[in-house]
């Protein structure tokens, strides 16, 4: 079943970027950019969610991390990284870590806006940039960082009865996290987080 077309997608997200934090800070020693909340510090990130045309349906890009990097290896993310000073704004990082991660050049790419920042266990605040890609997109993986792409339905996030709810004791405290299994893919943390976040955007806001 096709729930949308790429034409009833344009205005269903936020049109302004979402500000990190009032309490933005910058450490003058690294360069990083992070915000300070309760006494913790929250490392600034954007990825792009990336949503395709194939076969009459929208798909949704995502990565599947190569096993040889040093943090998140082997799981299910959207391209995406650190906010860099050198960064105009977090919309830039999304668009340059796409291209450096997945070959995909900001001209084959159609901002539609943003969804909610979400902040993570691992201490990060990342933005969300949801955009559509022109369907003569040609990936070409970066293999360092990337071992495969996954189009996920926008159909499947649509249906509630894919979303799970888990918990899981890490270090002696019970952790609750959203959880999407597709086929044999695992899809969980900040990844499964804004699959929500873009669902109930797309699907519960009419």
């Amino acid at each position: 079943m096709n729930y949308l077309s790429p034409d009833n997608i344009t205005g269903k997200f936020l049109q302004e970027i979402p500000s990190f934090d009032n309490s933005n800070r910058s450490n003058s020693m690294s360069k990083k950019l992070y915000s300070i909340i309760d006494n913790k510090r929250y490392r600034h990130s954007s990825v792009l969610i990336p949503l395709i045309s194939l076969n009459n349906s929208i798909h949704i890009i995502l990565t599947l991390r190569s096993n040889n990097l040093p943090t998140h290896a082997g799981q299910i993310s959207f391209p995406g990284g650190k906010v860099d000073p050198a960064d105009i704004n977090p919309i830039r990082t999304a668009y340059r870590e796409a291209d450096e991660e997945i070959g995909l050049n900001e001209n084959l790419i159609s901002l539609q806006g943003y969804l909610d920042i979400c902040k993570t266990g691992t201490n990060y605040m990342i933005l969300p940039v949801v955009a559509l890609i022109s369907s003569s997109y040609q990936p070409k993986l970066n293999k360092g960082e990337v071992d495969e792409l996954i189009y996920l339905p926008l159909d499947f996030i649509a249906d509630k009865k894919n979303l799970q709810h888990k918990e899981r004791e890490i270090n002696g405290v019970k952790r609750f996290f959203f959880v999407y299994q597709y086929k044999d893919h695992f899809i969980w943390g900040a990844t499964a987080n804004m699959l929500k976040l873009l669902s109930e955007r797309l699907f519960e806001n009419d």
